[in-house]
């Protein structure tokens, strides 16, 4: 979450100087850690905590606790909804996006809350911040395609006759053009309540 323009946004850490992997930090080797964390519910009923512990004491965020402290205050925490579709929002009066892709979590501003406990003293050796104008490149993945690429997608999935056996199969365009018309009868009231036959022009 972020309130900065410089992000993070969607397609980087740093908004146009650096980009993720794939968009939504979805590269395990690049963009995030693949460890996660909870799942915990957030939800009008219930508020959970995330336990971040792990990102503090376990090696694998760095190997010392001051890269691990530089590591969490340089790069935060990517929050992700699990999806998981409930039949009791079949309607769309509460998560209409369910069957369609993902939905944004809705909260109040996250607290941070952090429980010590005694220990000896040691002096920690922390790295210096990362420098977002170092290294990197800015090529977001999350982009509309130009008029170039569009007409490629259409080319691309364009409808076209399928073939089985050598024999051609026409689209289900071609089939109704090719259609000829037939005729049809209904019956319907005229004006003094007898029954007449109304003719027309319809395709099957």
């Amino acid at each position: 979450m972020s309130r900065s323009p410089a992000g993070p946004t969607f397609n980087g850490p740093v908004n146009g100087v650096v980009s993720w992997t794939t968009y939504g930090a979805q590269d395990e080797r690049q963009d995030r850690f693949a460890q996660r964390l909870g799942p915990a519910e957030i939800s009008s009923k219930a508020s959970e905590a995330i336990d971040l512990t792990a990102t503090l004491t376990d090696a694998a965020y760095g190997a010392t606790l001051g890269e691990r402290l530089r590591g969490f205050d340089d790069c935060g925490v990517l929050v992700q909804k699990v999806e998981q579709y409930d039949m009791r929002y079949e309607t769309p009066q509460y998560e209409w996006g369910t069957m369609t892709g993902g939905r944004g979590i809705l909260v109040q501003t996250p607290r941070l809350v952090v429980t010590l406990a005694d220990a000896p003293a040691q002096r920690l050796a922390l790295p210096p911040p990362a420098d977002p104008a170092a290294g990197g490149a800015w090529k977001p993945t999350a982009v509309i395609p130009d008029e170039a690429a569009f007409t490629t997608l259409r080319e691309r999935f364009a409808p076209r006759a399928a073939s089985v056996g050598g024999a051609s199969i026409p689209t289900q365009e071609a089939r109704e053009a090719s259609t000829p018309p037939v005729e049809s009868a209904v019956a319907a009231p005229d004006s003094s309540g007898r029954r007449r036959l109304a003719r027309g022009r319809a395709r099957q």
